[in-house]
């Protein structure tokens, strides 16, 4: 004989199980998720102080080293030396859209990609400071002054790139430059001449090279690529 009271206690169970499992419950903010943010970030931060503390203990060690015993003639071959500074083709400058005069905002950006090598033709990192001059070229007129920067040991550092193109530096340089009568786009290309004073050797590495504009495209063509 069929127990009634069970088959209708079961029934209900798996009514009242159905209706959980087809009930999705959305969870709303809270102030644990503010935490849990705040924690990734901390521990993030940790992990890059910590990065950096290595670094300095390994430099602190190497300085020791070189103090209480000479290299051997072995290690002092493989040690990496800078051999020269070169200006690669990959730099760029590109004309600002805005009119003359119309607000601050530099003339042109120039994207300044600096590869220091040592006597294998390898990208090699480098510490020390850059100057920079760059003058606009504008038929018929002499060379016109737009940009004179130093880049600092920190700085340098901060513009270390390594990807696909490669290992270089890349530095943003805003250009400006007057011409009576005359707009900004006539500039055709950019001289370009840097210095690099080697924090090491005190050794200095000049390079020169002639930066040409990248041709600026019209609002049309960027609405009709997007």
């Amino acid at each position: 004989m069929i127990d009634a009271h069970r088959i209708a206690t079961s029934t209900a169970l798996g009514a009242a199980l159905l209706t959980a499992g087809c009930s999705a419950r959305i969870l709303s903010p809270s102030a644990n998720d503010a935490v849990r943010s705040e924690l990734a970030t901390r521990t993030r931060e940790r992990d890059a102080a910590l990065a950096r503390v290595s670094e300095l203990e390994t430099e602190v060690a190497r300085l020791s080293e070189q103090s209480a015993h000479a290299l051997d003639a072995d290690a002092i071959q493989a040690t990496p030396a800078l051999a020269s500074v070169g200006i690669s083709t990959l730099s760029a400058a590109k004309i600002a859209a805005t009119s003359a005069g119309s607000s601050p905002s530099p003339n042109a950006m120039l994207s300044l990609v600096i590869v220091p090598i040592d006597g294998f033709g390898r990208v090699i990192q480098v510490v020390g400071n850059l100057k920079v001059s760059v003058a606009a070229l504008v038929p018929g007129e002499a060379p016109i002054a737009a940009a004179a920067i130093t880049v600092t040991p920190l700085q340098l550092r901060d513009a270390y790139r390594s990807g696909f193109l490669g290992a270089h530096y890349t530095i943003e340089v805003p250009l400006n430059w007057e011409v009576a009568g005359l707009p900004r786009t006539s500039a055709r290309a950019f001289s370009v001449s840097v210095e690099f004073t080697d924090a090491a050797s005190g050794r200095s590495f000049p390079a020169a090279a002639t930066i040409p504009v990248v041709p600026a495209r019209s609002a049309g063509a960027q609405v009709g690529s997007s």
